[in-house]
């Protein structure tokens, strides 16, 4: 199993269906907040969907897309690209009990990434990220593979 290793530069896939997370690359071009969504797989580069994560508050830590950092704003997972719009979304990687992959947690409430079920979706379609309590689905299991560069 690839886990988080560190501080730098990482890619996150979903375990329950194999693609990447992170920011769509055609957006609005206003400040507001980007979604971070289940991007079809195959469809971007790697440099598109890498994650940058730093030492936070406490011990938790800092994640970072494409200039943006992750918050919750609503229940969803975005990118902000004004400091200070919303609160950092402080997390810790829980590695699952069977070591398939990790849970992505956060370090204030235990709420955690969330892959929403994709029933009647379109294997290619964009899929929104949430937080939710911490479950033990496979929708909530994530692959942090480390980028080297």
């Amino acid at each position: 199993m690839n886990s988080y290793e560190g501080p730098g530069a990482y890619v996150i896939i979903s375990k329950s269906n194999g693609r990447p997370i992170g920011r769509h690359l055609v957006e609005d071009r206003s400040l507001n907040p980007k979604y971070i969504l289940c991007l079809p797989q195959n469809a971007f580069e790697e440099s598109d969907y890498t994650w940058q994560i730093q030492p936070g508050e406490n011990g938790s830590l800092k994640m970072m897309t494409r200039g943006g950092t992750c918050v919750v704003m609503n229940g969803e997972l975005k990118a902000t690209l004004i400091p200070d719009m919303a609160e950092d979304f402080q997390c810790e990687f829980k590695p699952t009990s069977d070591q398939s992959g990790c849970n992505i947690v956060s370090a204030a409430d235990g709420l955690a990434w969330t892959l929403p079920d994709q029933e009647g979706a379109e294997p290619d379609e964009l899929v929104k990220m949430v937080v939710e309590p911490l479950n033990g689905s496979q929708n909530q299991v994530f692959e942090l593979k480390r980028v080297e560069g």
